[in-house]
């Protein structure tokens, strides 16, 4: 969870809210939350003050727990999942479109056609925004990209676009109160509420942005090229700079905004050993290639963790997870089938798969960044610690350095924090549940 006091700028990421883990300020009125993703809180004070009420809600097991879910039971594979407003969304790669409300019941709508004579929609990219579920892909049968809406309010899609150029659309992403699309010739889309596009850029031609996303402070867009080592960022999404990610070539798959990083993830040379870069500003990029790893072609997380799906030594699509990205471990799930992509919705990760699977993890309460600017009192610091959850709370001045100010494992019991204000422009606070 992300607060922020009322002299900041637009927020820094999506935020996760859930009525287990709710703040306020101490002598202000608890007012009305947001929904569980996208939407920010925010907390207008003077004062350094907050409350965070973790009430003992998780789940046994949490991310060591993982119930499998049936996303789609005609056995699609699905390709992407986000979540947003209160409900999950994923795609599946021929075309059809699923939601839900609690991970479990899920309805689908197939985006029709453009014409009777043409087939073939592939979807391949979803995000949830604005009371609505967007997704892009392409048509093969007609070198057309697509664009399909499905407001939230509805019984099924009601939208759905094609445009000639560019053929083939990649990724979306939602922030700032709109969509952004980003596909081949470099193509950079502004997606309206009626679901129609809008061309904002073709900066390059002939290459394609295989992923982007939004985040950092005080808020810029990252889109990652495919076939070259070049991440271009955007404040506003009109103009685009370019930057470059160190070492060999890589095929990049997929880019996201997760705790207080960019993260990047592909693989190269033909061996098709997986990579992963990271930045904390979206200009400055270092790179990790991990020994013996495979194939990288999605990356997520929350609640202090990284998440990457990977093709693992027997072919076999797999989750990898920790708190450091250099130091990931496998996943146990029931079942061996492929995992492509996962997505988490303040208190639940929701991975998805081949033939239509998905995997509901335990519930996991916590927050990742909070930020205020430094004040002339001492800040005060107090929370609910959850029964027998261990909490740690952190401090930095640059999201890289972190001092650990609190450890304790909790009672039930209301725990107070106090120390001194320093003298810095900004301050970043963050806990972990269960680290």
């Amino acid at each position: 969870m992300f607060l922020r006091n009322s002299a900041m700028h637009h927020r820094t990421r999506p935020i996760d809210i859930h009525p287990a883990a709710r703040a306020r300020l101490r002598g202000h009125p608890a007012g009305p939350f947001p929904g569980r993703h996208r939407p920010t809180a925010f907390v207008c004070a003077p004062i350094l003050t907050f409350l965070i009420a973790l009430l003992p809600r998780l789940s046994a097991g949490g991310l060591d727990s993982w119930e499998p879910v049936t996303v789609s039971g005609l056995g699609q594979t699905l390709v992407g999942v986000a979540t947003g407003d209160g409900w999950w969304a994923a795609v599946s790669s021929d075309g059809s479109v699923f939601r839900s409300q609690n991970g479990r019941d899920w309805q689908s709508w197939k985006v029709p056609h453009q014409t009777s004579t043409t087939r073939g929609v592939e979807l391949t990219g979803v995000a949830v925004g604005d009371g609505r579920i967007v997704a892009v892909g392409f048509q093969t049968s007609a070198n057309k990209c697509v664009i399909a809406g499905w407001p939230l309010n509805a019984a099924t899609g009601t939208q759905t676009h094609y445009y000639a150029a560019p053929e083939r659309l990649f990724a979306v992403t939602f922030a700032r109160g709109k969509f952004t699309a980003v596909g081949e010739d470099h193509v950079v889309f502004d997606i309206a509420h009626d679901g129609t596009g809008t061309l904002l850029t073709e900066t390059l031609q002939d290459k394609s942005l295989r992923g982007i996303t939004f985040g950092g402070h005080p808020g810029r867009y990252v889109a990652i090229e495919v076939a070259a080592n070049v991440v271009w960022v955007s404040d506003d999404r009109a103009q685009w700079t370019s930057t470059a990610i160190p070492g060999g070539q890589v095929s990049w798959e997929d880019v996201a905004y997760v705790g207080d990083r960019f993260l990047a993830v592909g693989l190269r040379g033909q061996a098709k050993n997986g990579v992963i870069a990271w930045s904390l500003d979206g200009l400055k990029w270092e790179r990790l290639d991990p020994t013996g790893s495979t194939y990288l072609y999605s990356v997520g997380g929350g609640a202090g963790q990284f998440f990457v799906t990977r093709a693992s030594s027997n072919g076999i699509a797999e989750l990898r997870r920790g708190t450091e990205i250099q130091n990931l471990k496998h996943v146990s799930l029931p079942d061996i089938t492929p995992v492509t992509d996962i997505a988490y919705n303040g208190f639940q990760f929701l991975a998805v798969g081949a033939g239509g699977a998905g995997w509901l993890s335990g519930e996991i309460h916590g927050f990742d960044y909070t930020r205020f600017r430094p004040h002339d009192e001492p800040a005060l610091l107090d929370f609910v610690a959850a029964l027998g959850q261990r909490h740690r709370l952190e401090r930095s001045s640059n999201l890289k350095d972190w001092e650990l100010l609190l450890d304790v494992v909790g009672q039930g019991n209301l725990v107070e924090f106090k120390h001194p204000p320093r003298d810095l422009e900004h301050e970043f606070y963050r806990m972990n549940i269960n680290p």
